[in-house]
């Protein structure tokens, strides 16, 4: 539904009032109307919590939980799965022994983000 927003073709709101188009509404309801048929299509027919989860159309809702979910092959599911686990249980170790969380103030910078917040940093000290 953003992409109906963002549409470069509508103006989305009004400069006046602040609110929508009708012509953006209209996109808007056409927009929501398929995704409310996706989802229902999505969930019929589906008996267990695990089946719904488990249920994607790779077109439009890519959804990959795990590993083997990029694999097309069952011996690859497998495999990929078992080293999705086993990389989990590493990380879940790592954490529990106080390993580290992420980053901090102490972890450098990529030269090309600190190059871009130089760049921010200039652009908003010198006005155009």
């Amino acid at each position: 539904m953003s992409d109906v927003l963002a549409d470069p073709r509508l103006q989305a709101f009004c400069a006046a009032s602040g609110r929508l188009q009708p012509a953006t509404l209209d996109s808007l309801r056409e927009t929501e109307a398929a995704a409310l048929s996706r989802k229902q299509k999505h969930f019929q027919n589906t008996a267990k919590l695990w089946d719904t989860l488990a249920t994607r159309e790779p077109g439009v809702d890519p959804l990959c939980r795990s590993l083997g979910d990029f694999a097309d092959r069952l011996h690859w599911k497998v495999a990929l799965n078992v080293a999705g686990a086993a990389l989990r249980a590493v990380t879940a170790v790592s954490r529990w022994r106080g390993g580290a969380r992420g980053c901090d103030e102490s972890t450098p910078l990529h030269a090309s983000v600190a190059k871009a917040l130089a760049e921010e940093r200039d652009a908003a000290v010198s006005p155009p």
